[in-house]
């Protein structure tokens, strides 16, 4: 039995993609780590990276919590449909980081299903809002009394639309070296797998 606080993984829902299922996508709440150990993930496995908030920015010209501010969430989620659809068509195979929300979107879960591999790093509030540091760049964890209460909504209303993920990563209050290492094995096993 693995140590609390050592990433774990299983299976969160059936997997129905192609057989052949190229990009890895990570979902999660915000603040999970998922740029960051996306990136680390690709260097490992020669994958690309992309990122669907930065692609969301360069399509508006701005940062996500001024598209926010200026444009609204609606707007927001619109473009992040167009993007998260747009990269999951770009060849090579990729590891795609997604924004905390874009995985609650049933078109985006879809066409995750149909071109990926999905990856729920699950990590509890607490341990993101001590990681956290300036949230104003993160509009949804500005509504709340503070962080940790944002988060800890976010959580419970987002929690079974995540589990609907192919894998969920149990990371518990591990660095992200030993988070990287389990989802390294995890997509090797996946890939041996095919």
């Amino acid at each position: 039995m693995p140590e609390p606080d050592s990433p774990q993984s299983a299976p969160c829902a059936p997997e129905d993609a192609t057989a052949v299922a190229p990009h890895w996508v990570l979902v999660g709440l915000s603040g999970a780590g998922k740029s960051s150990l996306g990136r680390r993930l690709a260097r490992r496995t020669g994958r690309d990276f992309r990122d669907s908030d930065k692609r969301v920015a360069s399509l508006h010209g701005k940062p996500i919590h001024r598209i926010f501010a200026e444009d609204g969430e609606a707007e927001f989620r619109r473009a992040e449909r167009e993007a998260v659809a747009e990269l999951l068509q770009i060849r090579p195979a990729a590891v795609i980081a997604l924004g905390g929300g874009a995985f609650l979107d049933p078109d985006n879960r879809l066409q995750i299903q149909r071109y990926g591999v999905s990856v729920w790093i699950d990590i509890a509030p607490q341990v993101i809002a001590e990681r956290l540091g300036n949230v104003k760049t993160r509009p949804l964890l500005t509504r709340d009394a503070t962080p940790l209460a944002a988060l800890e909504r976010l959580y419970e209303e987002r929690k079974a639309i995540y589990a609907q993920a192919n894998y969920r990563l149990a990371a518990g209050h591990t660095n992200n070296t030993q988070t990287l290492d389990a989802l390294e094995e995890l997509f090797t096993e996946h890939e041996k797998s095919l």
